[in-house]
């Protein structure tokens, strides 16, 4: 597994570095030269007692643009734990893409199979608290990178903490952003 996991995210590094070269090489800064990279790392509070949104890293080399669509990716990422929370399918729908997947070690779901998956689930869900939160942009897309503990009471009723980690694909759908892929990297 191990194994698998380092795989997938050696691709998944190469072929960012692939997409970076290849959309990024012709952004130029006033004197022609490429435009820098920079990593900077806001704080958020996003009201949300049972969601830990602290604060975020971005990745960017267009500040002035991507800070503001970062802030929009996390603000409508609270909804979804908030989903998972209430077992709501309102705010699946909310927040999904109409072309969402999920794809876990365990599973594979297309939008109606997770939405009703996560709807019907019965465990509940009480806290989730998410570290080391990563964007970047990749022309119209956002990918989100982080690791998460949930507590929750299990479909036997017993106490439970899970750490996960987690990449998220965004893509703006109707003016807003909407989570496209959700991929589980455990």
């Amino acid at each position: 597994m191990k194994y698998f996991t380092s795989v997938v995210l050696a691709t998944a590094f190469a072929i960012s570095a692939c997409e970076r070269l290849k959309t990024d090489s012709f952004a130029s800064d006033a004197n022609g030269g490429p435009k820098k990279f920079v990593q900077i790392k806001y704080d958020i509070d996003v009201n949300e007692p049972t969601v830990g949104i602290t604060s975020y890293t971005l990745i960017t080399n267009n500040l002035e643009k991507d800070k503001l669509e970062g802030e929009q990716i996390i603000r409508e990422k609270v909804t979804l734990p908030l989903a998972m929370q209430k077992h709501d399918e309102t705010l699946f729908d909310d927040i999904l893409a109409k072309d969402f997947i999920y794809q876990g070690e365990e599973a594979f779901f297309n939008r109606a199979e997770y939405i009703q998956d996560r709807v019907n689930a019965k465990w509940v869900i009480s806290d989730v608290r998410y570290e080391n939160l990563v964007l970047e942009f990749f022309d119209n897309y956002g990918v989100l990178t982080y690791r998460n503990k949930v507590k929750e009471k299990d479909e036997f009723g017993k106490d439970q903490l899970y750490t996960w980690f987690w990449t998220d694909v965004w893509i703006k759908e109707d003016g807003r952003w909407k989570l496209r892929d959700l991929r589980a990297i455990n």
